[in-house]
């Protein structure tokens, strides 16, 4: 097993500290992975709730059904198990951070139900129109 050294170092531009830990014999990029994936995820939804999504584009999610943190009708984690994709469109509304996930108004079959996404529930988020996957590989 490796051992994890925490390497502390100083932004001299911004006059910060910051603290990065490093597995002796190298850096953990699954860890480093994980984060940059959190940032495009948070950052993704936040522009949503700022502008909207535009007339050609779509938002295709698929995210772990049974985490911790996941609000979504017994009756679809029924019919979804595991996974499943969900698409930010034309039928969503009330989108919102909440805290380390989202919350967002979906219609499935017509019927109107608020779903929680926890950010490390996320396996892919993409944007067919712009041709950009983000997918968590380490699943």
């Amino acid at each position: 097993m490796s051992k994890i050294i925490n390497v502390d170092f100083k932004n001299k531009k911004k006059n910060q500290e910051k603290s990065i830990e490093v597995y002796q014999g190298g850096y953990d990029f699954k860890h480093i992975m994980k984060k940059a994936l959190f940032l495009i995820y948070y950052d993704t939804i936040e522009m949503i709730m700022k502008y909207g999504i535009p007339d050609k584009h779509k938002i295709i999610i698929t995210f772990r059904t049974q985490d911790d943190g996941v609000i979504l009708s017994d009756d679809m984690k029924e019919k979804h198990p595991t996974l499943i994709s969900v698409i930010l469109q034309h039928q969503y509304k009330n989108i919102k951070i909440d805290g380390n996930g989202f919350l967002v108004d979906l219609s499935f079959n017509g019927r109107w139900q608020t779903v929680r996404i926890p950010f490390e529930s996320i396996i892919e988020l993409a944007d067919p129109e712009m041709q950009v996957v983000f997918r968590d590989n380490n699943e």
